[in-house]
C-alpha cells in the first residue's frame, strides 16, 4: 500500500532520509512523489511537505566535529 511521507513509515525514517542527504552534501530539491490510497492528493501533499520541512535544518551545523 501506498503512503503520504510519515505515514507509511513514522517521521524518523523521513527525517533520516532528510540527514542522510545532508550528510553526504546534498543541498537541493525533494521531490515528493505522491500515491496514498487513504488521504486526497492536496491533503497528503500537506502533510507530506509539512513532515519534510520540519525535518531540515535551515543553518549549518556551528561545530568543528561535522564529517565533511
Amino acid at each position: 500500500m501506498f503512503r503520504s511521507v510519515g505515514y507509511g513509515h513514522d517521521e524518523d525514517a523521513g527525517r533520516d532520509s532528510v540527514s542522510t542527504f545532508r550528510l553526504v552534501g546534498y543541498d537541493d530539491v525533494m521531490s515528493i512523489e505522491w500515491v496514498d490510497s487513504l488521504a486526497g492528493p492536496t491533503e497528503g501533499l500537506e502533510k507530506a511537505g509539512t513532515m519534510l520541512r520540519d525535518g531540515v535544518f535551515e543553518k549549518e551545523a556551528d561545530v568543528d566535529w561535522v564529517p565533511e
